[in-house]
């Protein structure tokens, strides 16, 4: 709380903005992560969405929450780089809300347990229904996998590391709360026993601990590896925080830093606005499969 960075603005050296979004039933939660080099990033904000993802109030408070545009040191206002949306319980009604963006600006996703499951890949298809009424949907190729006991394995990893300038450092903001951090850690590995008896390990969550803090981290993570994050080298580095943290060349839109903050808030569409549901297109490329060891990564 003392040494953190002001909420909701994005300090320097993290220029890459995503939003993981978990849906709960009575709420939508939002946290929104900035990326840099080295494996670094920064908790800008942390929202909470009154309502259902299927009610249009709930909807409407959220388009406002993605399409804000978000300050950061420089005096720039900077729109998110991808936003990663749970669509694993209300998978029809996240559709149903994500098709009105595009595919690079909203995805849908879905955590998977196996500790050799690629940090984010595509669904090709989703199945339901049994016989004659089974079907298949591809989702507008914008559903993904999301491998969250590795994701989960590393943060915990690195939120041991006080050194700003180290591997994997995570810088927090002023303000997140108590609450915040007892979700983030709300899960241990443990050894469980599978329905077939086969002894395995997994993330476990703690008794009576809600745990949408580190959901919504993972998805912001995975948001980030598909935007390049893991694999841009320095000069892709340079060229960014150069593009995002050079103040703004006239002197009039040097706002001081308080004004900045008041004004960026939701309702200031940082993405366009919300559009019929676009055609479909090629699926993207997968991420290269990780290493299958995850304390491999932590090098």
């Amino acid at each position: 709380e003392e040494t953190g960075h002001p909420k909701g603005l994005i300090p320097r050296g993290y220029p890459l903005l995503t939003l993981g979004i978990d849906c709960q039933g009575d709420r939508v939660e939002v946290q929104a992560v900035a990326f840099g080099p080295n494996r670094r990033r920064a908790v800008v904000d942390y929202i909470v969405v009154s309502g259902n993802i299927t009610e249009s109030e709930t909807r409407d408070e959220l388009d406002r929450v993605v399409t804000r545009l978000w300050v950061n040191e420089a005096g720039r206002k900077i729109a998110p780089d991808l936003v990663a949306i749970d669509g694993n319980a209300y998978t029809d009604d996240v559709f149903d809300w994500a098709k009105h963006y595009s595919r690079s600006q909203v995805i849908m996703v879905r955590g998977v347990h196996p500790d050799t499951a690629e940090i984010i890949a595509p669904v090709r298809r989703d199945a339901e229904g049994k016989g004659k009424r089974r079907r298949t949907r591809t989702f507008g190729n914008r559903f993904f996998n999301v491998g969250v006991s590795v994701l989960k394995g590393t943060l915990y990893e690195f939120l041991k590391r006080t050194d700003p300038l180290s591997r994997g450092f995570v810088a927090f903001a002023r303000g997140l709360g108590t609450e915040y951090f007892e979700q983030l850690c709300s899960e241990t590995r443990k050894e469980v026993a599978t329905k077939g008896g086969r002894r395995v390990w997994r993330w476990t969550p703690k008794p009576n601990m809600a745990n949408e803090a580190l959901d919504t981290m993972n998805y912001a993570e995975a948001a980030a590896t598909l935007k390049g994050w893991t694999r841009w080298d320095d000069a892709a580095w340079d060229a960014l925080i150069e593009e995002r943290e050079t103040p703004p060349a006239t002197p009039g839109e040097q706002l001081d830093m308080e004004h900045l903050l008041l004004t960026s808030r939701p309702g200031q569409a940082a993405l366009p606005a919300r559009s019929e549901p676009e055609k479909p297109s090629p699926p993207p490329v997968p991420v290269p499969p990780p290493a299958r060891d995850w304390t491999s990564r932590l090098a």
